[in-house]
This record gives C-alpha cells, sequence and structure tokens, in this order.
C-alpha cells in the first residue's frame, strides 16, 4: 500500500487542508491519517482520537509507521517503530514538503533542478555494499525516517 504527501498538487491526488495525497487513507473528522503494518499495544480506533501530545509521547509497539495531519492545526504526526521497518521518505525544501513511503515517489514529483545527488553518500554506500546506516538517501533534501 504506497502513499503519498505533498504541500503541493500532483496527478491524481486529493486535497485535505493545505496537502494533498494519494493512497488509502482514513478521514475522520478533521484528520487525514494512514497505518502501515500492526501495532500490538493499541487498538487502531484509538489512533484516529489520540491528540497530538499523546501519540508523540505514547510508546507505540509493533511493526509501523504512521502519518497523520490535522487541517485545522496544520501539524503532522510521523512516526515509525523502532527499526524502521517500514521506510518513511520526507524531501522538505522552502517551498515543498513531501512524505511517501517509497522513495521514488519522492522523485517522481521533483523538479531536474530538485534532484541532487548525495556524491558522498553515494559512494559510502556503494562501499558497503547497500547497507543504509543512517537516515540519509543518496539524495540531497531527501531523507528516510527510521
Amino acid at each position: 500500500m504506497e502513499y503519498i504527501i505533498s504541500t503541493q498538487q500532483f496527478c491524481n491526488s486529493t486535497k485535505f487542508g493545505n496537502i494533498f495525497f494519494q493512497g488509502d487513507f482514513n478521514i475522520t473528522n478533521d484528520n487525514l491519517s494512514i497505518l502501515e503494518g500492526d501495532i500490538i499495544n493499541i487498538n487502531k480506533s484509538k489512533l484516529k482520537v489520540f491528540d497530538q501530545k499523546s501519540i508523540i509521547n505514547k510508546t507505540i509497539i509493533g511493526n509501523f509507521n504512521y502519518f497523520r495531519y490535522n487541517k485545522i492545526t496544520n501539524n503532522f504526526i510521523i512516526k515509525n517503530d523502532k527499526f524502521g521497518t517500514f521506510p518513511i521518505f520526507i524531501y522538505q525544501s522552502k517551498k515543498k514538503l513531501i512524505v511517501a513511503n517509497n522513495l521514488w515517489k519522492v522523485i517522481q514529483l521533483l523538479t531536474d533542478n530538485e534532484i541532487e545527488i548525495n556524491k558522498d553518500y553515494f559512494r559510502f554506500y556503494i562501499g558497503v555494499w547497500g547497507v543504509d546506516l543512517d537516515e540519509k538517501t543518496i539524495f540531497n533534501n531527501v531523507s528516510e525516517l527510521s
């Protein structure tokens, strides 16, 4: 189940508040959310009613990534399990924010001027045979939340 969120409109996206999205999202009142994976210690329906402070401070156990956006407060919550089992990729510039669970979906929404190879990290990544050891990717301004 792929999903993508952007502050700028893209092909076949749906507008919700100040963002555009694509994917199997749940809309509850003023919140847009998606859960990929499984959470063991919280009922999935309770995730929809947690306020921002309680969900950020709550220890969530499982293999998952979770995204929620409130269109009234314009706040995002992005959580990932401690192992980063399901990747979340984030592109951020002064003009644009993109969040997706597929790196290539992020790259497709960037212009040629926004795509820049991180040569030092690319050399490192190739040198360790593709083992990713931190939040960097081979593209500048695109990081992986882990």
